[in-house]
Protein backbone atom coordinates (compact mmCIF):
# COMPACT_ATOMS: atom_id res chain seq x y z
CA UNK A 1 0.00 0.00 0.00
CA UNK A 2 3.18 2.20 -0.25
CA UNK A 3 3.02 5.23 -1.47
CA UNK A 4 4.69 5.13 -5.73
CA UNK A 5 5.87 7.66 -8.20
CA UNK A 6 5.88 6.68 -12.21
CA UNK A 7 8.52 8.43 -13.95
CA UNK A 8 8.82 8.55 -18.16
CA UNK A 9 8.03 9.90 -20.79
CA UNK A 10 4.68 11.44 -21.91
CA UNK A 11 3.28 8.32 -23.45
CA UNK A 12 5.41 5.79 -22.30
CA UNK A 13 2.56 4.01 -20.15
CA UNK A 14 2.02 5.43 -16.58
CA UNK A 15 -1.74 5.14 -16.70
CA UNK A 16 -1.38 1.59 -17.30
CA UNK A 17 1.38 1.04 -14.74
CA UNK A 18 -0.59 3.18 -12.03
CA UNK A 19 -3.68 0.78 -12.73
CA UNK A 20 -1.31 -2.48 -12.70
CA UNK A 21 -0.71 -1.64 -9.47
CA UNK A 22 -4.23 -0.74 -8.28
CA UNK A 23 -5.46 -3.67 -9.76
CA UNK A 24 -2.75 -6.11 -8.35
CA UNK A 25 -3.50 -4.09 -4.47
CA UNK A 26 -4.89 -4.52 -1.25
CA UNK A 27 -7.38 -1.78 -2.76
CA UNK A 28 -8.57 -3.56 -6.12
CA UNK A 29 -12.04 -3.69 -5.53
CA UNK A 30 -12.25 0.30 -4.66
CA UNK A 31 -12.34 3.23 -7.27
CA UNK A 32 -9.18 4.04 -9.15
CA UNK A 33 -9.25 7.60 -9.87
CA UNK A 34 -7.14 9.85 -11.99
CA UNK A 35 -6.23 13.39 -11.95
CA UNK A 36 -4.06 15.34 -14.64
CA UNK A 37 -2.81 18.26 -13.06
CA UNK A 38 -2.12 19.88 -16.05
CA UNK A 39 -5.24 19.92 -17.32
CA UNK A 40 -6.65 22.43 -15.16
CA UNK A 41 -6.05 25.94 -14.31
CA UNK A 42 -4.66 26.84 -11.28
CA UNK A 43 -7.78 28.37 -9.46
CA UNK A 44 -10.28 24.99 -10.33
CA UNK A 45 -7.27 22.64 -9.89
CA UNK A 46 -7.41 22.57 -5.72
CA UNK A 47 -11.70 22.56 -6.02
CA UNK A 48 -11.03 19.75 -8.21
CA UNK A 49 -8.87 17.50 -6.06
CA UNK A 50 -10.56 18.17 -2.94
CA UNK A 51 -13.67 19.67 -3.34
CA UNK A 52 -15.19 22.86 -2.63
CA UNK A 53 -18.39 24.42 -0.38
CA UNK A 54 -20.96 26.19 -2.68
CA UNK A 55 -20.08 29.19 -3.25
CA UNK A 56 -16.37 29.20 -2.72
CA UNK A 57 -15.96 29.80 -6.61
CA UNK A 58 -18.04 30.96 -9.52
CA UNK A 59 -18.60 27.56 -10.99
CA UNK A 60 -19.68 26.11 -7.14
CA UNK A 61 -23.38 26.56 -7.09
CA UNK A 62 -23.32 23.67 -5.08
CA UNK A 63 -20.85 21.59 -2.73
CA UNK A 64 -18.81 19.75 -4.71
CA UNK A 65 -16.79 16.19 -3.52
CA UNK A 66 -12.82 16.40 -5.06
CA UNK A 67 -10.76 13.57 -6.71
CA UNK A 68 -10.20 13.08 -3.28
CA UNK A 69 -13.65 11.92 -1.76
CA UNK A 70 -14.22 9.82 -4.92
CA UNK A 71 -10.88 7.46 -4.52
CA UNK A 72 -12.08 6.93 -1.12
CA UNK A 73 -10.41 3.45 0.43
CA UNK A 74 -8.87 3.14 -3.23
CA UNK A 75 -5.91 4.91 -5.63
CA UNK A 76 -5.76 7.83 -6.74
CA UNK A 77 -3.29 8.70 -9.49
CA UNK A 78 -2.21 12.64 -10.04
CA UNK A 79 -0.19 12.86 -13.50
CA UNK A 80 1.64 15.43 -14.36
CA UNK A 81 2.81 16.38 -11.32
CA UNK A 82 5.50 18.65 -12.27
CA UNK A 83 2.20 20.81 -12.68
CA UNK A 84 1.42 21.15 -9.74
CA UNK A 85 0.83 24.82 -8.23
CA UNK A 86 2.46 25.92 -5.18
CA UNK A 87 -0.70 26.11 -3.18
CA UNK A 88 -1.42 22.75 -3.95
CA UNK A 89 1.62 21.60 -3.10
CA UNK A 90 1.23 22.13 0.34
CA UNK A 91 -1.92 21.10 0.72
CA UNK A 92 -1.09 17.60 -0.83
CA UNK A 93 1.80 17.83 1.63
CA UNK A 94 -0.44 17.94 3.86
CA UNK A 95 -3.14 15.26 3.20
CA UNK A 96 0.16 12.99 2.43
CA UNK A 97 1.34 13.53 6.09
CA UNK A 98 -1.68 13.32 7.79
CA UNK A 99 -4.94 11.95 5.42
CA UNK A 100 -6.56 15.35 6.42
CA UNK A 101 -7.55 17.67 3.62
CA UNK A 102 -9.85 21.23 3.36
CA UNK A 103 -12.48 21.59 1.01
CA UNK A 104 -12.00 25.10 -0.89
CA UNK A 105 -13.74 27.94 1.13
CA UNK A 106 -14.04 25.12 4.07
CA UNK A 107 -12.27 25.48 7.81
CA UNK A 108 -13.64 21.65 8.59
CA UNK A 109 -11.01 19.13 8.16
CA UNK A 110 -12.36 16.38 6.49
CA UNK A 111 -9.87 12.73 6.64
CA UNK A 112 -9.97 9.70 3.07
CA UNK A 113 -8.55 6.95 3.61
CA UNK A 114 -6.49 7.22 -0.14
CA UNK A 115 -2.92 5.17 -1.83
CA UNK A 116 -1.62 7.73 -3.90
CA UNK A 117 0.38 7.11 -6.87
CA UNK A 118 2.18 9.94 -8.52
CA UNK A 119 3.54 10.59 -11.98
CA UNK A 120 5.47 12.86 -14.15
CA UNK A 121 6.92 13.05 -17.36
CA UNK A 122 9.31 16.34 -15.76
CA UNK A 123 12.50 15.46 -13.94
CA UNK A 124 10.90 16.11 -10.38
CA UNK A 125 14.50 15.71 -8.41
CA UNK A 126 15.78 19.01 -10.73
CA UNK A 127 12.39 20.83 -9.74
CA UNK A 128 13.23 20.36 -6.54
CA UNK A 129 17.10 21.69 -7.35
CA UNK A 130 15.35 24.81 -9.15
CA UNK A 131 12.34 25.35 -6.65
CA UNK A 132 9.88 24.64 -8.61
CA UNK A 133 8.92 21.47 -6.62
CA UNK A 134 8.81 21.00 -2.82
CA UNK A 135 11.37 18.97 -1.69
CA UNK A 136 9.53 17.63 1.50
CA UNK A 137 6.85 16.75 -1.31
CA UNK A 138 8.79 15.16 -3.52
CA UNK A 139 10.48 12.49 -0.78
CA UNK A 140 6.46 12.17 0.54
CA UNK A 141 5.83 11.05 -3.13
CA UNK A 142 8.91 9.29 -4.11
CA UNK A 143 8.73 6.42 -1.56
CA UNK A 144 8.57 3.89 -4.02
CA UNK A 145 9.94 5.66 -7.37
CA UNK A 146 9.40 3.25 -10.83
CA UNK A 147 11.50 4.61 -13.76
CA UNK A 148 9.42 3.87 -17.60
CA UNK A 149 11.96 3.71 -20.00
CA UNK A 150 11.24 5.26 -23.52
CA UNK A 151 10.40 2.67 -26.71
CA UNK A 152 13.96 3.20 -27.40
CA UNK A 153 15.63 1.50 -24.67
CA UNK A 154 13.14 -1.56 -24.49
CA UNK A 155 12.31 -2.93 -28.20
CA UNK A 156 12.34 -6.04 -26.84
CA UNK A 157 8.28 -4.99 -25.35
CA UNK A 158 6.96 -2.90 -28.99
CA UNK A 159 5.70 -7.26 -30.12
CA UNK A 160 3.75 -7.79 -26.62
CA UNK A 161 2.74 -4.23 -26.79
CA UNK A 162 1.76 -4.50 -30.40
CA UNK A 163 0.06 -7.40 -30.11
CA UNK A 164 -1.64 -6.66 -27.06
CA UNK A 165 -3.04 -3.64 -28.45
CA UNK A 166 -4.42 -4.86 -31.57
CA UNK A 167 -6.70 -7.12 -29.46
CA UNK A 168 -7.96 -4.42 -27.60
CA UNK A 169 -8.61 -2.35 -30.68
CA UNK A 170 -10.08 -5.55 -32.42
CA UNK A 171 -12.58 -5.85 -29.50
CA UNK A 172 -13.37 -2.01 -29.76
CA UNK A 173 -14.23 -1.96 -33.34
CA UNK A 174 -15.42 -5.65 -33.85
CA UNK A 175 -12.89 -6.21 -36.23
CA UNK A 176 -10.36 -10.23 -36.48
CA UNK A 177 -7.46 -9.45 -34.64
CA UNK A 178 -4.92 -9.89 -37.57
CA UNK A 179 -1.78 -10.76 -36.68
CA UNK A 180 1.38 -9.44 -37.76
CA UNK A 181 3.16 -10.32 -40.73
CA UNK A 182 7.37 -10.55 -40.23
CA UNK A 183 8.07 -7.47 -41.86
CA UNK A 184 5.31 -5.56 -40.44
CA UNK A 185 6.73 -6.01 -37.14
CA UNK A 186 10.04 -5.44 -37.97
CA UNK A 187 9.24 -2.39 -39.51
CA UNK A 188 7.79 -1.69 -36.00
CA UNK A 189 10.92 -2.22 -34.02
CA UNK A 190 13.05 -0.40 -36.37
CA UNK A 191 11.07 2.42 -36.34
CA UNK A 192 11.73 5.40 -33.40
CA UNK A 193 8.77 6.17 -31.20
CA UNK A 194 9.18 9.69 -29.86
CA UNK A 195 5.23 10.03 -28.65
CA UNK A 196 5.91 6.36 -27.17
CA UNK A 197 3.44 3.50 -26.22
CA UNK A 198 0.74 6.16 -26.98
CA UNK A 199 2.12 6.55 -30.63
CA UNK A 200 2.33 2.98 -31.05
CA UNK A 201 -0.73 2.08 -30.35
CA UNK A 202 -2.73 4.73 -32.75
CA UNK A 203 -0.21 3.01 -35.59
CA UNK A 204 -1.59 0.23 -34.82
CA UNK A 205 -4.79 0.99 -34.69
CA UNK A 206 -4.36 2.69 -38.18
CA UNK A 207 -3.09 -0.41 -39.43
CA UNK A 208 -5.64 -3.25 -38.60
CA UNK A 209 -8.44 -0.91 -39.96
CA UNK A 210 -6.59 -0.87 -43.48
CA UNK A 211 -6.14 -4.72 -43.04
CA UNK A 212 -9.36 -5.59 -42.28
CA UNK A 213 -11.23 -3.37 -44.32
CA UNK A 214 -9.16 -4.74 -47.43
CA UNK A 215 -10.13 -8.05 -46.25
CA UNK A 216 -6.50 -9.57 -45.36
CA UNK A 217 -6.12 -12.49 -43.05
CA UNK A 218 -3.03 -10.59 -41.55
CA UNK A 219 -1.14 -7.14 -41.75
CA UNK A 220 1.69 -6.49 -44.50
CA UNK A 221 3.41 -3.50 -45.00
CA UNK A 222 1.48 -2.40 -48.15
CA UNK A 223 -1.17 -2.00 -44.82
CA UNK A 224 1.27 0.45 -43.26
CA UNK A 225 2.31 2.40 -46.51
CA UNK A 226 -1.00 2.43 -48.31
CA UNK A 227 -0.83 3.83 -51.87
Amino acid sequence: DVTVLLRGPSGSGKTTLARAIHANGPRALEPFVELNCAALPDALLESELFGAEKGAHSTADRRIDGKVVAAERGTLLLDELGELPAASQAKLLTFLQSKTFYRLGSTKAETADVRVIGASHVDLGKAVEERRFREDLYYRLAVLPIDLPSLDERREDIEPIAVSVLHRVARRHALPALPLAPSALALLEASDWPGQVRQLANVIEAWLIRAAGSGATRIERQHVFPD
